[in-house]
């Protein structure tokens, strides 16, 4: 399942259910979002038990509740993680599926690592050899020859007309 704000997968630990409408969504995404806009980012649905504060400005500001909301799920998350911590310690089996978990991972950033050195090699080696960007490169320089030629032209007709470009001169007297 997705988060419907940041699109990246979600969790049981970083997940929180919306009251009223009951959509889930990252915890911090979920707050995040209601510093804006109090109303759930999917449905528009405003819960009625949730109340919201206003400034001397009369501006509408962050939710009541959202310290709440934040302090009880980092605690439920700390609390989850030392559970979590312990059941491994205590279980051979899960400690082996844990160590099995982090040389997946690793070989898994190895692979990346790998691909993306991969990738940069074929794409400098296609700037330099691809057909299609040896002609826009080609096309390139050619206005660029272009340009400087006209540019010249133009200097050289305002120069002829209002004099040279002023200089700044700048001489650095040493104090005595």
């Amino acid at each position: 399942m997705q988060c419907p704000i940041c699109l990246d997968n979600m969790d049981q630990s970083s997940t929180s259910i919306r009251p009223g409408c009951n959509h889930s969504m990252h915890t911090l995404c979920m707050l995040g979002a209601a510093q804006y806009d109090v109303r759930c980012p999917i449905c528009r649905h405003q819960p009625k038990d949730l109340h919201v504060r206003s400034d001397d400005n009369g501006l509408t500001g962050v939710l009541v509740q959202l310290n709440v909301i934040r302090q009880t799920h980092r605690q439920n998350t700390r609390v989850y993680n030392e559970q979590r911590a312990q059941m491994i310690k205590d279980s051979n089996y899960l400690k082996s599926v844990s160590d099995a978990v982090k040389l997946a991972r690793a070989d898994l950033s190895n692979a990346n690592r790998t691909l993306y050195k991969r990738w940069s090699k074929v794409c400098r080696q296609n700037w330099r050899v691809h057909p299609a960007i040896v002609l826009l490169k080609r096309a390139q320089q050619t206005a660029r020859q272009r340009h400087k030629i006209a540019k010249l032209q133009f200097e050289k007709l305002t120069d002829d007309v209002l004099g040279p470009r002023p200089t700044l001169s700048v001489s650095l007297v040493s104090p005595t």
